[in-house]
């Protein structure tokens, strides 16, 4: 079985959508669906801009919003990630820019319940390297976030990034 595979069928029992015509109780079915879908696009928004304010010090406007033990995969494995490695990692990032820029072009949201949604994004980056060299790409993300403590948490994402010619 792919890593691909695996993400994608544990996204789907964490959707509900593994198991169909199971009915979800009366408490979880009544939420505003539109008030998760904006709070979560918002969410998404602010991740994003994260990445512009983060420094090689501090990588906290991007990993506030990741759930420790977050699950991500890419085209070759799915890996697990702590929120101490998350925000190494944002930092090694940023050490090897002068700035980042772009912004999220489109968000798409399924809530769940109040608690729980599904996003799929994409957006355009822009980067000026060290360097000198600029770096822009597109991508998509497929990702799910959990509310936790009145905070939107990312716990998976899957990537899908190209460099722009």
């Amino acid at each position: 079985m792919t890593a691909l595979t695996r993400w994608t069928l544990a996204f789907l029992s964490l959707t509900g959508c593994a198991q169909p015509g199971r009915d979800a109780p009366a408490a979880l079915s009544e939420f505003d669906p539109t008030a998760v879908e904006a709070e979560v696009t918002q969410t998404i928004r602010d991740f994003f801009a994260g990445f512009g304010k983060a420094t090689c010090t501090d990588g906290s406007a991007v990993s506030q919003f990741a759930s420790d033990s977050s699950v991500y995969v890419d085209d070759t494995e799915l890996y697990v990630v702590s929120l101490a490695d998350y925000e190494a990692g944002v930092r090694e990032r940023a050490c090897k820019w002068r700035s980042h820029g772009g912004g999220v072009d489109s968000v798409r949201v399924r809530a769940l319940s109040a608690g729980a949604a599904m996003a799929a994004w994409t957006y355009h980056d822009d980067i000026l390297l060290n360097t000198g060299k600029r770096r822009q790409t597109r991508g998509s993300v497929l990702m799910t976030l959990v509310k936790r403590d009145s905070v939107w948490r990312i716990t998976a994402s899957k990537t899908t990034e190209i460099e722009a010619p």
